[in-house]
């Protein structure tokens, strides 16, 4: 693991240093007790006792654990391929959409007075699942895990992030771009990477994170803001090129795929980790379809 990185410092101040220093005691007050806004998604305990989201990584459990150990690139072929593509579905009742209060009365004129939870989306119409991560999980051989041509981002709009799951190449950089005109904050939870925690102001239109600090090793981080409770996405720090997240139809694709027998990785924060069989054939469309649901 890398040698970690300070973004922000933490100050250690007794309630007598408060005192001889009013100003700063009074800030810093302020400061710890007006952290976050309104209800949370949820919380649960990792190892250790510190307070993470409920949200699942891959594996199905609630709290995170280490990834298992990525090769660092798959054997090159250039061989005749084929492609999988399918839809991840929701079955039963659909999910109520929750509402969570904005706190903030500063915020309102951006956010509104509530805003919707997007920790499951599933659209009401084609009962598509939004933001399923979809994984080959046996693959050896394939296409390069190249970066991308132009630098992938995350934008900050109606006090969402957006894209919610943005999938990524290890040491790619991250550009966060603040249209909203308030303060936003972006601290991403890692397990092997190092956390990013750094304030946005309104008049802080684009910030970075730098690949080759915060996002070097695969895994799946995940992404909030301190300020607004219900904002969060997962950058997705893909070991390989064969990673795709599902639109809002809950449609994926995955290209250029070698001929053979695969497992394939669904995760979804809220609903954990399915795996499915799949057989690919030269030049051929391998069709799959899952559905989810609360069980």
């Amino acid at each position: 693991m890398r040698k970690q990185t300070v973004v922000s410092g933490v100050f250690r101040f007794s309630a007598c240093q408060a005192m001889k220093c009013p100003v700063v005691g009074l800030a810093l007050l302020i400061a710890m007790a007006g952290c976050g806004d309104g209800e949370k998604d949820g919380d649960a305990k990792q190892p250790g006792g510190e307070t993470i989201s409920k949200q699942r990584e891959p594996g199905g459990d609630t709290v995170p654990k280490e990834p298992e150990p990525a090769a660092e690139r798959l054997a090159s072929y250039d061989g005749p391929t084929g492609t999988i593509s399918g839809k991840v579905l929701w079955q039963g009742e659909l999910p109520e959409q929750r509402m969570i209060k904005v706190e903030r009365a500063e915020d309102h004129e951006c956010c509104g007075t509530e805003k919707a939870s997007r920790v499951l989306r599933v659209d009401p119409e084609s009962r598509g699942v939004h933001d399923v991560v979809v994984s080959i999980a046996n693959i050896t051989k394939g296409k390069p895990n190249t970066k991308p041509e132009k630098v992938p981002r995350i934008t900050q709009k109606g006090c969402y992030f957006d894209p919610h799951v943005l999938i990524i190449p290890p040491e790619t950089t991250v550009e966060v771009t603040n249209e909203d005109g308030i303060l936003h904050n972006i601290h991403t939870v890692p397990i092997e990477n190092d956390s990013f925690n750094k304030g946005q102001p309104g008049d802080v239109k684009k910030m970075e994170i730098s690949g080759g600090d915060y996002l070097w090793t695969p895994e799946f981080v995940r992404v909030k803001c301190d300020v607004h409770s219900w904002m969060g996405a997962w950058i997705v720090v893909a070991e390989h090129a064969y990673y795709a997240s599902t639109d809002e139809k809950g449609a994926f694709e995955l290209r250029d795929v070698p001929p053979g027998e695969y497992t394939l990785r669904f995760w979804h924060e809220t609903v954990g980790e399915k795996t499915k069989e799949v057989t690919v054939e030269a030049g051929q469309e391998a069709s799959v379809t899952l559905e989810l649901g609360e069980e």
